[in-house]
């Protein structure tokens, strides 16, 4: 593998790996705001199914107002069901609270590094530009090569400002060519004249 084709592999390489840590982060940051939505709305349906059988509970026991003395000495089911799920209600939201703060940080900071990932796309079109200039340097050193093989000391400079003259010379010689033109058309016309004019002098004299 010549430095050339060994430059361009670690460029693709390293083209790919950004690429691939960039969608990484996308891809984290859009599970994070799903998996936040979903926890929002765990939240919003567990408090809204308690809440019903809260409902439920107090209607089946007459709807009066439930206190601890209440639940300690009741042997109705429902009453300490209704206990068990009041019980569980303050350390399930603290646990869905912890959970949506945790992954709204993790969004925070996904946002905060939104600059890197510019950054990253700034290198890369730059990585791009200067792949191309190596490229067109690496022609060019090719092509130098291939005149030197040939037994030509010129250089591509050389030729670019001879291929430059030599478009100069064919501008003016298209120009000369187009006066050359038009003074053999005004020729033309004056000998045209000329014989008309003998011609005529001629039938005259006669």
């Amino acid at each position: 593998m010549d430095e050339h084709t060994s430059t361009l592999a670690k460029h693709d390489g390293t083209k790919y790996e950004l690429k691939k840590r960039k969608n990484r982060k996308s891809d984290d940051l859009n599970q994070l705001r799903s998996a936040l939505t979903k926890i929002r709305d765990q939240k919003s349906r567990n408090a809204g199914r308690t809440w019903r059988r809260i409902s439920g509970i107090r209607n089946k026991g007459g709807g009066g107002e439930i206190d601890s003395a209440e639940y300690q000495k009741s042997n109705d089911s429902n009453l300490f069901l209704l206990r068990s799920l009041i019980d569980r209600v303050p350390a399930q939201k603290l646990e869905l609270e912890r959970n949506i703060e945790d992954s709204e940080q993790q969004c925070d900071r996904l946002r905060d590094m939104r600059p890197q990932w510019d950054t990253l796309e700034k290198a890369e079109a730059e990585n791009n530009v200067n792949v191309c200039q190596f490229e067109s340097a690496s022609e060019i050193r090719q092509l130098e090569q291939d005149l030197r093989i040939s037994g030509s000391t010129k250089t591509i400079d050389d030729c670019q400002r001879e291929c430059g003259e030599l478009q100069i010379r064919s501008v003016n010689s298209r120009g000369l060519n187009k006066e050359n033109l038009a003074m053999e058309r005004e020729i033309s016309v004056k000998a045209n004249g000329v014989h008309s004019l003998d011609a005529t002098t001629l039938v005259q004299r006669s």
